[in-house]
Order: C-alpha cells, then sequence, then structure tokens
C-alpha cells in the first residue's frame, strides 16, 4: 500500500508538472492579415487553452482559438452571433469561460457605441471542436467591460445598461443554455458599477462592486449563488476592489485600492484578519489579479501599471501578506486582460505582439514559479509591506428585480487558419540616467528632460527651480527656469520596490533686455532710430547682416535683431516700419479733355485727411477747363504731407461731348450744387426727366440751361438715388445728331 501510495503522489507531481510546466510564449497571426486585439483567456479540464480575440479583416469579428497545451493551434473559428443584424460583433473585451465538456461559452458583442434594443450582448456555446451548440442573445444589454464567470455548471453575467448608471444586470444560464433566472440590481448608495468576477464553489460567484453619491465613494465584495441570492461580505468606504480569491478553507484574500495606497488583504468567516500595504504607488497600478500557488500556501500577485504598460509583474505573498519574491516578464497588454492560474502553479495570459502590432497576439504560459524557461525575466527589489487598519462599513441595502432579456438566436462559426511562431520580448530598461541635450540655458528657455526610450517604471522628476517644480511620468513637458542660477534636476525612477535615481546640475544664465520700439509709421523721406538697448558684452546682428548697436530705418521693412550677452544667452526683437501713404490715390492718371468741354475731378477724403489745391481752389471737387498740372496737398493723421499731381490736356472735339455728373450737393452752392447736362454743342431739342425709386417723377425739364437743383414741387428731395433719362439733338455747327442718355444720380446733403 505504502508503494501504491507513492506511484500515485509521483503520478500526481507528473501531472502538475505537465501542466504547468512546459512553458512557452507564442505570437499568432490570422493567415488571412487583419488588425488584431487579444482579449481573454480560458483553461480546458483537458488542460488545453482557449483565447479570445478580435479580428479586423473584412469586418470587426469575435474570433476563440484554442491552443495545445504546448501552445500548438488546435483550431480557430470566426463567429457571427447576431445573424439577423449586418455588421461588425467583435468590440466586447471577450470575456470566455470553459465548460466541464472541454467547450466554451464566449460574449460577443454587437457593437459598443451604442446598444440599442435588440443589438446587445450574445452568449455563444462552442462545442470542443469549435463547433457552434447554441447562441442566447441579451437584448439592449451590454457595455465594453461586462463579464462572463462559469463555476459548477453555471454561467454567469454581469452587464451594465447602457444608458442607466444606478443598476447593473445579473442572469444565470445552465450548460444546456437554459436561462435560469435574470434580475436588475440596484443600490441605495447611488450608481452601481461592477469592476470584476471570481468564481466560488459550491455553484457561486463572487462580486466585486463600487457604490458612489453625492456623499460616499465605496467598494463591496458580494457573494451571488446559482438562485439569485445576494449576500454582502465586505464593504469599504473609498476602496475600490481589484480582484479577490477564496481559498479551499473558506478564507477570501482581496486585493484593491485606496487615492493613496495599495492594499491586500483577508477576510475569514466575514471578518477582516489583517491588510497590508505594499510600497507601491497605487495610482500607478491600475490592475491586479491573485492566485494561489500548486500547494495553496503562497499566495502570486500580478499587476499592471500605466506607468509600466509593457510588464507584468509577478510577486509572491505568504498567507499572512509577507512579501517573499518577485520578478518581471516583459508582457504589454490590453486593461483587465484575464489571467489564468495553473493548477500546480504557474500562469497563463495574453497579450498584444510588439513585433507585429496588432497584426498578431501573444500567449504566455509560465512554469510553476512564473517564468518562462526559454526567456529572460527581470528580478523585483524587496517589497516592503506593512500593517494598516481599515473599517469596514456597514452592508448596503442591495435590491434585486426580475427582468426577462435572454432570447434564443441562431450563430455560426468559420474556422479559419493560425500561424504560430516562438516570441520573446527582451527586457525592458530600468535606467535613471537623463538625457538632454545641453545643461547650460537661458531664462525662459525651455528645457525637455528624456529618460532611456527603453526604460520603464513610475518616474518622479524634482526639478528646482523650474516651472513647473516637479513631475510625474516618463518625460516632463517643457520645463522653464524663470531665474539665473545653477539648478539640480532629479530622476526617481520606481518599479515594485526597485529604485534608481540620477541628477544633472543646470546652469541658467540671463537673457539681454531689449528694449525695442513698437511697430511704427514714417513719413516718406523721414527715417526712425531703432535702438535695442545695451549691455556687457553684448552683440548685435541684424536681420540684412548690419551688426551696429542701433541704425536708422530710412525705408519700410522688417528690422528683426538678434542680441547676444556675454554669457552666451540670445534674445530676438524685431520692429515693423511702414511709410505714411494715401489710403488710395486721390487723383486719377494724366488725362486729357475736349475744349470747351469741362473735366471733373471729385476727391475722395478718408477721415482725419486734410486736402488743399495748390492753386488755391477751394474744395475737395471741380471742373478743368484748362490744361496743366493739376496738384493736391494733403496732410495725413500723422502730421504727413504729402502731394498727388495729375497733368490735363485739351484737345479739339469735332464732336459733340456730353457730361452727366452723378453727384450733386444743392446745399453747397458749388459748381456741382445741380444736375443737368454740360456740353460743347447747342441742343435744338431737349428733355430731361428724374423719378425717384419708386418711379415718382420729381422732375421735368424741356430747356438745356435748366437744372435740377434737387427739389420737387417747391421742396427739397431726401438724400438718395434718383434715375434720369435725357434725349435731345444737339448741333455743332456742322453736324447733327441725337443722343439719349439714362441712369441715376445721387443727392448728397
Amino acid at each position: 500500500m505504502p508503494n501504491r501510495r507513492r506511484i500515485l503522489l509521483v503520478l500526481l507531481l507528473l501531472a502538475a508538472r505537465q501542466l504547468c510546466g512546459q512553458s512557452f510564449q507564442k505570437e499568432y497571426a490570422p493567415a488571412g492579415g487583419g488588425s488584431v486585439i487579444p482579449y481573454n483567456a480560458a483553461l480546458r479540464p483537458d488542460g488545453k487553452f482557449l483565447v479570445s480575440h478580435m479580428v479586423n479583416d473584412d469586418s470587426v469579428r469575435l474570433h476563440v482559438t484554442c491552443l495545445e497545451s504546448d501552445g500548438a493551434v488546435g483550431w480557430s473559428v470566426r463567429l457571427r452571433a447576431h445573424t439577423n443584424i449586418t455588421g461588425s460583433e467583435g468590440f466586447v473585451e471577450g470575456p470566455i469561460a470553459a465548460t466541464s465538456d472541454n467547450g466554451c461559452i464566449v460574449m460577443v458583442s454587437k457593437s459598443y457605441q451604442s446598444q440599442v434594443v435588440q443589438q446587445g450582448w450574445a452568449l455563444v456555446k462552442l462545442g470542443p471542436d469549435g463547433m457552434v451548440q447554441w447562441n442566447r442573445q441579451i437584448a439592449g444589454v451590454g457595455l465594453l467591460d461586462d463579464f462572463l464567470e462559469r463555476s459548477g455548471g453555471r454561467t454567469f453575467v454581469a452587464a451594465r445598461y447602457p444608458p442607466s448608471p444606478y443598476k447593473r444586470y445579473l442572469a444565470c444560464l445552465a450548460d444546456n443554455g437554459t436561462v435560469l433566472w435574470e434580475k436588475d440590481l440596484s443600490s441605495d448608495l447611488g450608481t452601481v458599477a461592477i469592476s470584476g468576477t471570481q468564481a466560488l464553489a459550491g455553484q457561486r460567484i463572487l462580486l466585486l462592486l463600487h457604490t458612489e453619491n453625492a456623499n460616499l465613494s465605496a467598494g463591496h465584495l458580494a457573494v451571488l449563488d446559482d438562485a439569485g441570492n445576494f449576500t454582502n461580505v465586505l464593504s469599504l468606504g473609498g476602496f475600490t476592489f481589484m480582484h479577490a480569491l477564496e481559498h479551499p478553507d473558506g478564507r477570501l484574500f482581496f486585493l484593491g485600492n485606496t487615492a493613496e495606497k495599495i492594499l491586500l488583504g483577508q477576510i475569514q468567516n466575514g471578518q477582516l484578519q489583517w491588510t497590508k500595504v505594499p510600497c507601491l504607488p497605487a495610482d500607478a497600478y491600475f490592475y491586479g489579479a491573485l492566485a494561489f500557488n500548486g500547494a495553496h500556501d503562497s499566495l502570486m500577485v500580478s499587476f499592471q501599471s500605466a506607468a509600466l504598460e509593457e510588464q507584468r509583474l509577478l510577486m509572491q505573498f505568504d498567507l499572512n501578506g509577507n512579501f517573499s519574491r518577485g520578478h518581471f516578464l516583459p508582457s504589454k497588454e490590453a486593461a483587465f486582460n484575464k489571467l489564468l492560474a495553473l493548477p500546480g502553479g504557474g500562469w497563463a495570459w495574453t497579450s498584444f505582439s510588439t513585433n507585429n502590432p496588432l497584426r498578431a497576439f501573444v500567449f504566455v504560459k509560465t512554469n510553476a514559479d512564473g517564468r518562462l524557461d526559454a526567456c529572460p525575466a527581470g528580478q523585483l527589489c524587496q517589497v516592503n509591506m506593512r500593517d494598516t487598519l481599515l473599517q469596514p462599513l456597514p452592508p448596503p441595502s442591495w435590491t434585486t428585480e426580475n427582468v426577462t432579456h435572454i432570447v434564443a438566436r441562431p450563430a455560426t462559426s468559420v474556422f479559419q487558419t493560425l500561424t504560430s511562431t516562438d516570441y520573446c520580448a527582451p527586457l525592458p530598461s530600468f535606467n535613471a540616467d537623463i538625457l538632454i541635450s545641453d545643461t547650460s540655458g537661458c531664462t525662459g528657455d525651455a528645457f525637455v528632460f528624456h529618460r532611456d526610450s527603453l526604460t520603464t517604471g513610475a518616474s518622479k522628476w524634482l526639478l528646482e527651480g523650474g516651472v513647473p517644480d516637479r513631475f510625474y511620468g516618463p518625460e516632463p513637458p517643457g520645463v522653464i527656469f524663470p531665474d539665473t542660477g545653477n539648478f539640480t534636476v532629479l530622476h526617481i525612477l520606481e518599479q515594485a520596490g526597485c529604485r534608481d535615481t540620477t541628477q544633472v546640475n543646470i546652469r541658467i544664465g540671463e537673457k539681454p533686455a531689449l528694449v525695442l520700439p513698437s511697430d511704427t509709421l514714417v513719413c516718406p523721406d523721414s527715417s526712425i532710430l531703432i535702438n535695442p538697448g545695451s549691455g556687457p558684452g553684448w552683440q548685435y546682428h541684424w536681420n540684412d547682416g548690419v551688426a551696429l548697436a542701433s541704425r536708422w530705418a530710412k525705408a519700410p521693412g522688417n528690422f528683426s535683431v538678434t542680441v547676444t550677452n556675454a554669457v552666451g544667452c540670445s534674445d530676438v526683437g524685431a520692429v515693423q516700419v511702414k511709410t505714411v501713404d494715401f489710403p488710395r490715390e486721390p487723383l486719377p492718371a494724366d488725362t486729357f479733355s475736349c475744349e470747351n468741354t469741362p473735366l471733373y475731378l471729385e476727391i475722395p477724403t478718408p477721415q482725419d485727411w486734410q486736402f488743399v489745391w495748390a492753386d488755391g481752389f477751394p474744395g475737395t471737387g471741380r471742373f478743368i477747363y484748362t490744361a496743366g498740372m493739376y496738384t493736391l496737398l494733403a496732410t495725413s493723421p500723422e502730421g504727413c504731407m504729402l502731394a498727388d499731381s495729375m497733368q490735363v490736356a485739351l484737345t479739339p472735339c469735332p464732336e459733340c461731348f456730353v457730361y452727366l455728373p452723378n453727384v450733386i450737393r444743392p446745399d453747397s452752392g458749388g459748381e456741382n450744387g445741380a444736375f443737368g447736362i454740360y456740353t460743347n454743342c447747342l441742343a435744338l431739342e431737349y428733355s430731361l426727366r428724374i423719378f425717384d425709386r419708386w418711379g415718382n417723377l420729381v422732375f421735368e425739364s424741356k430747356d438745356p440751361v435748366q437744372f435740377w437743383d434737387g427739389t420737387s414741387r417747391g421742396r427739397t428731395v431726401a438724400p438718395g438715388v434718383y434715375v434720369f433719362q435725357i434725349r435731345g439733338v444737339l448741333s455743332n455747327g456742322n453736324t447733327v445728331s441725337d443722343f439719349s442718355r439714362s441712369g441715376s444720380v445721387s443727392v448728397v446733403r
């Protein structure tokens, strides 16, 4: 008998070693290509692995792949669970659970943008060969990170309603797809969130919950059985549970965080036995998972971290929460990828590939020590633990209400081909060296401090005299030192108990203080002195090559200068110089006019400008009767004197010329005070008619010397535009010709 027991023990040890040994890390890519995102994994009773992953080839679909215990591909299928609805359906983070027949149940989504009615999650049951056995659709339920858990032949679903933060959906199904119950869960503590689930013995699951209202944020552990009974285990204020695990003897271990620290704790018979704080920054580790080793006499903790996004930290603790050892493996993962605890010790998980980003996924199976036989592991330093006290909250009031959402639907699976290759990512660097191009600078300069691109860890920067004066993260953005002097920059790199520190000294000199005039206007033929100031050892370099301390700007342009002082600090300033000029040319180009036909000039008068004719003619509008040079003198708002001239020539014109003004000022008393015909010929016949804008006749004349003075029936007309029609017969003494004109004239007062 002792020999039989010894042989049986050896066989059990060999079986356990077979399950947790033969570590591997492999990369898997669809033969047909497409973007790939790994989601979740499950361990079948026969030791094979199931991996759920998204592939976007012609559309986004969820795939399930079966891997042998040595990593070889058994089969891979492409699912379509919503056959009655078109479109992609692989966005959910693929919760998957192995069933006792070596098949699995996997959660498939229709869309993660908006789960409208009849387009919610689906639960697809696959047999051990990957063939679809049944499909249950949960109409109108589901968001991106919902949960699926198996315990004792029961499948539990924990999900959300997209529009409601105050209730959560729970369901339980038998292995044949029969729905045992569906419930909505709500609490008197406000909003309800589910952050995780964990299978327990006896067809129960553990829910990791979080509630929040205006006064209280709290984390909760609760047990749900296959009859839908709900029992609160522990509630902690200001706490978030990451993971929890039940020992075979009934002890419950949990991992979570508060705003300031990570906690590891243990509950027995509903009472807190101990809680401990490891020296890890709570804000750096966003997810952790627990597992027991094969003998259940030590606790394994795995961390994923925002600062260490390409590492998985593996730590071992005794059952009293004391740290014993740890290491890390390169592993670029999505949030909340499920960690599988293997019988006899060791872990397995899926992650992203860094060799083929979004074109392949990686699956990892460690040995019993959590290491990969063919790939290096990084060693962690000592993680100190300290005891802490937590005060449990009174349990909240939980309410469940029966609902119905699950309906049977058809689903299909299509077999796919995956290629696999051995994979081993290099260890990241843990090095606090500061990379910077120059340790000398000037006030106001922006310094960028880098760490090695292969380095991982939580970086803390202490920036003496800088703005900001401290920074948490891989690279401080644009640090400015406003004062002169020597300053110390300290980079502290931490990683699960390990620390490396490097410092550099920064020397800051003062920039030259330039004093330049603002952009300015100068009068024509004038200049302005530009003097940027002076200081010890200043050197000047203007944009046109001038090296003087000051200079006269005698022409319009952009004058920029770089000034460098004795300590090598430079500053740049610029002045834009423009010459005052007419807003637009007041006089037209040189022209000619017919003899006996006046030329009329109307000068625009911009605001604050003053104009005067050089020959003393008053006003800005005038008739030109004689040839010659006509000059207009102007004074700008800045006081600059400008002039514009035009040459007018007279020439005999054999034909009749007619001039009609387009603007009259009846009250001005000038030459344009009335409207009529100006001509060098004799009018034998003549008719003038003027209408307002409504078509009413306001003036009519048969006499060419009778002009319209802007009145109608003895009253002045309103300023505005009036329409005229004029017809007649003209004679220059030799010829007689008809003429006809129509148009508009503006009355200005």
